[in-house]
């Protein structure tokens, strides 16, 4: 499997447009291929998928029942916009194999943006912590895409989630989908409960849980030095000997969030950084309007 998800290449607008146009057209393209191989009579008032269909005519129900893409041509969906959250906080900074959590955030927002350009959907930015604040309102124009990535990679990981973000979305609570990336470490609540202002507007939401592959396993070998990326704070400890502890405590945390998403009719999905981003794409359009949460 092609590693798109090289630090270097995404580095960069152009890099993260490059990773956006092959992730989303080598999927669609795959998704055709796997098409023309099984397709059946039964769905012969359907159009199989070609690279360039309007996305918005796709059958998301039929999707999720089936894995399969057809284009209905009967119906078609209504534009949406689509506001993406990202958490920026300094945590977000965490890095595995040089990639971090904000990073690879960003390659997968730039994915699911490049496929809302091509269903037509709006997209829009919010990007936050205590000393910066990212925030671009949809617009339709031909280069708003390359401004939105613009906007996206000038984002730094700093301090900490703000305590208060009323007046920032205070506007933004329209009737649409809402998609964050955070790895959730609040103070109290405050991402929590931001989501679930949105969800009780009537908005979709939808929660990318971000972590490492070694923040869920903790196999970090003999004794490690850790760092708060957001006080500073350093610890040594030894890993061998809270594992099982940490492991329990990181299995409640999980299990806890997971079932106050869902119970606020948020989908909940959880990710690390090895994951491929076609894989997300796939949870993606599964989801979306077939059976949110």
């Amino acid at each position: 499997m092609e590693n798109y998800l090289d630090p270097e290449l995404i580095n960069s607008v152009e890099g993260l447009e490059l990773l956006a146009r092959k992730t989303v057209e080598g999927f669609l393209a795959g998704a055709n291929r796997n098409l023309r191989a099984g397709q059946g009579q039964e769905f012969s008032q359907y159009k199989s998928y070609q690279p360039g269909d309007d996305l918005r005519q796709l059958d998301w129900k039929l999707l999720a029942r089936t894995s399969r893409y057809y284009i209905k041509e009967s119906e078609t969906e209504t534009n949406v916009t689509i506001t993406f959250i990202l958490d920026a906080s300094a945590s977000m900074k965490y890095e595995e194999n040089n990639l971090s959590k904000l990073a690879f955030s960003k390659a997968i927002i730039a994915c699911l943006a490049y496929l809302s350009k091509k269903q037509g959907d709006l997209i829009s930015l919010f990007a936050l912590n205590e000393m910066e604040l990212v925030q671009l309102p949809p617009k339709q124009s031909t280069g708003f895409f390359m401004h939105f990535l613009h906007e996206l990679h000038q984002v730094k990981g700093m301090k900490k989630w703000p305590e208060q973000t009323d007046n920032v979305f205070l506007g933004s609570r329209n009737k649409g989908l809402v998609i964050c990336f955070s790895d959730l470490y609040e103070n109290d609540s405050e991402i929590t409960q931001l989501l679930k202002n949105f969800a009780a507007t009537g908005s979709e939401v939808m929660l990318f849980h971000v972590f490492g592959k070694k923040e869920l396993s903790f196999d970090y070998g003999n004794t490690s030095t850790f760092q708060d990326l957001e006080t500073g704070e350093l610890l040594e400890v030894n890993p061998k000997k809270y594992k099982e502890k940490y492991l329990e405590r990181m299995n409640a945390f999980i299990k806890d969030t997971e079932s106050t998403m869902l119970e606020n009719n948020i989908s909940y999905v959880q990710v690390d950084l090895q994951q491929h981003p076609a894989l997300l794409l796939q949870t993606y359009l599964k989801r979306r309007k077939a059976g949110l949460p």
